[in-house]
């Protein structure tokens, strides 16, 4: 199920969900012409060596990560939308099934160790409505010590449809080794994660999980995508099939990319039910340069998926990236880290100590009333 529908159907931590290094052969093509890269392999007439696909592919895969490797450190800004229409079946948030539109906008900080990811949400979420001035508020923090999130969520509380519930809420105490990583934050917490290469959503970018794949092989010839002549390279991994469109001209970034899940497929860490079918597609790809490196900055995610007996999600993710700043000095941002956005008297949960009464006053924990 989407992941928002998890984080917004009840109260739970969100710990469970929260210069190049180095060129390789340069590859150049234009639509219709052969895949060039590897001039051995596609001018001469002998027969390729049994895994000649496979290095072609990986050598191109090597260009996109010398490219999406300078996103090590960098603060961004994104706001977008999902058109989302639904029907769950028993067992499930029934109550979101029916189609709306959710709006979000987050900025997310990364040094290459910390992070710090604030997101806001608004529209309709069943039982409730959120408005853009007064969104659904969280952030997940590493801090380099300790683990954080943090929730405002104007739909708690008193006179709210859950007034058991705490509006103000911080989790904390979760082990350092148990804390979600960067791939984690960026690929299954970040609403643009496909922006960030991770598609379909979850721990491995796309890139990563096709070099692990079975079999990995790239198109005899460049396909355009949006003006550019784009290399294709086609993989089936543990988690599905999928294919993915290079492009030269912008750094060997994704232009377009297609995944499909089936029964069987080891996907998101679970063998996917019988019955169940899963597609996903990335297009209207942007990009920018920002100091010299190109940057996926807005894209289209259509996710579609069918399991039985009547079961179906379909969501169509549309995200631009509005500011970016690579290698930021941080060391002139000493709040980027930090909690400074915590409400005075929030609820504070330590996961090491659930039986303790904490609540979140003058910039610390201290003990509740």
């Amino acid at each position: 199920m989407k992941r928002i529908a998890g984080l917004l159907g009840k109260q739970v931590s969100l710990f469970a969900i929260a210069p190049m290094i180095f060129a390789v052969c340069r590859v150049a093509g234009a639509a219709g012409e052969p895949a060039v890269g590897m001039a051995a392999v596609q001018h001469t007439n002998q027969v390729k060596a049994p895994n000649a696909g496979r290095e072609q592919a990986l050598k191109l895969l090597d260009q996109y990560e010398a490219t999406r490797s300078q996103l090590s450190s960098f603060i961004m800004k994104d706001k977008g939308s999902d058109v989302w229409d639904a029907h769950y079946t028993p067992g499930m948030f029934q109550n979101l099934s029916g189609h709306r539109t959710v709006f979000h906008s987050e900025e997310l900080r990364m040094d290459g160790n910390r992070y710090k990811l604030c997101q806001k949400l608004w529209g309709p979420m069943p039982p409730d409505n959120y408005l853009e001035k007064n969104p659904r508020y969280t952030f997940s923090l590493w801090d380099g010590t300790n683990v954080w999130v943090y929730v405002a969520d104007p739909s708690c509380g008193p006179g709210t449809s859950r007034p058991g519930a705490h509006r103000y809420i911080l989790h904390t105490g979760n082990p350092p080794g148990q804390r979600n990583g960067t791939n984690d934050i960026m690929g299954v917490v970040c609403y643009a994660n496909f922006l960030l290469g991770y598609i379909p959503s979850g721990k491995a970018r796309i890139d990563q999980n096709f070099r692990q794949a079975g079999s990995i092989s790239v198109r005899e010839k460049t396909e355009m995508v949006d003006g550019a002549a784009c290399y294709v390279i086609d993989a089936v991994t543990k988690s599905g099939r999928g294919s993915i469109w290079l492009d030269p001209q912008h750094g060997y970034l994704i232009a377009k990319a297609e995944y499909h899940v089936k029964a069987g497929d080891f996907y998101v860490n679970r063998i996917v039910q019988s019955g169940m079918v899963m597609d996903f597609k990335l297009y209207d790809v942007r990009f920018k340069k920002v100091n010299d490196t190109w940057v996926t900055v807005a894209g289209t995610k259509e996710t579609n998926k069918v399991w039985p007996p009547d079961g179906y999600e379909h969501y169509k993710e549309s995200y631009v990236i509005s500011e970016i700043t690579l290698h930021p000095d941080f060391s002139t941002l000493p709040n980027a880290f930090a909690l400074e956005d915590v409400h005075e008297g929030a609820k504070v949960q330590v996961l090491s100590n659930r039986k303790g009464n904490f609540v979140w006053r003058d910039g610390k924990i201290q003990a509740g009333p």
